[in-house]
């Protein structure tokens, strides 16, 4: 990028060498003057901007997601992008603030590589209709599954509060898709394939492909884990 802008700085001195109007003897005024109706130009159309009902009409609505950013931690009281809105902007595959808040909750932590690839599954599976035939899941992913359903709710209230219309039940199954738990354990942990579709009535391909979202979402996790300073979550999110 420095190569480029510099090669093209090069450019415009060349041809501003070149320019008859160099010798004016007014090039400094007449340059000032085009450079201040220039920028009273733009402040126009930043005013007409901020007038406008397309600007207007959307206003309260971003003031209350800024109340809720605000409310979690993302943004500081004078505007500013804490910690946890760094980590949120690591996240683009799934919802960054359910994203975050189990980022900074010991959840993972304590779990097991296999079973951080099982519980993540729960936030990348896009068919609601999946569902396990068994969801025979060990204690530590039981727990964890409740965990994220309680991170879920209390975003969906903290939303609420701020004055969002927001479906709180829709909210929290769009959120939590447990039906690939066991399977994705169960994978990940070495069983084979034909086994594990036993387990689900999913088709192949939304098994295939939860794996292949579940260690995108891993490898974002993993920047974040680096930014808060979580070594125990850095090194599980890379397995």
């Amino acid at each position: 990028d420095f190569a480029e802008s510099a090669a093209e700085l090069a450019n415009l001195l060349k041809r501003r060498d070149g320019l008859v109007s160099r010798p004016c003897a007014q090039l400094a005024t007449q340059y000032a003057l085009t450079r201040e109706r220039t920028l009273l130009r733009e402040q126009v159309d930043r005013l007409r901007h901020m007038l406008s009902n397309e600007s207007l009409g959307l206003f309260p609505d971003y003031q209350k997601r800024l109340q809720v950013l605000h409310k979690l931690g993302h943004i500081s009281d004078d505007g500013a992008v804490a910690l946890k809105g760094r980590v949120a902007s690591e996240v683009n595959s799934v919802d960054e603030l359910v994203a975050t808040e189990i980022v900074f909750d010991p959840l993972l932590s304590e779990l097991e590589p296999a079973e951080i690839a099982a519980v993540l599954s729960a936030l990348v599976v896009q068919d609601r209709t999946v569902d396990s035939q068994h969801l025979s899941l060990t204690p530590h992913l039981l727990e964890a599954c409740k965990r994220i359903e309680q991170l879920v709710h209390a975003l969906a209230h903290v939303q609420r509060a701020a004055g969002l219309e927001l479906d709180t039940d829709a909210y929290v199954l769009e959120r939590c898709k447990f039906g690939l738990v066991e399977v994705v354990h169960e994978w990940t942990s070495g069983q084979p394939f034909s086994e594990v579709m036993q387990l689900t009535s999913a088709s192949e391909g939304a098994v295939v492909r939860t794996p292949a979202r579940v260690r995108e979402l891993c490898c974002a996790l993993r920047s974040a884990a680096r930014l808060v300073g979580d070594p125990t979550l850095y090194r599980r999110a890379g397995r």
